[in-house]
């Protein structure tokens, strides 16, 4: 049988506890930064293929 715990024990049970949500915070935060950055360079890459394919078509397009 387990008997109470002492204010030491809690308080290390307890920081345990909120070193891990804190873990799990930041690395929700890195994911959702990776797929902001991922999802903004092909964005990009999107934009500048369509404005080339305007700009050439514009260009190219006979007189």
């Amino acid at each position: 049988m387990v008997g109470p715990r002492s204010p030491c024990e809690r308080f290390r049970e307890a920081r345990a506890m909120n070193d891990t949500s804190q873990f799990a915070t930041a690395l929700l935060a890195l994911i959702f930064i990776g797929a902001l950055l991922v999802t903004g360079q092909l964005f990009i890459e999107q934009r500048a293929q369509r404005d080339m394919t305007y700009a050439t078509s514009h260009l190219l397009r006979p007189l």
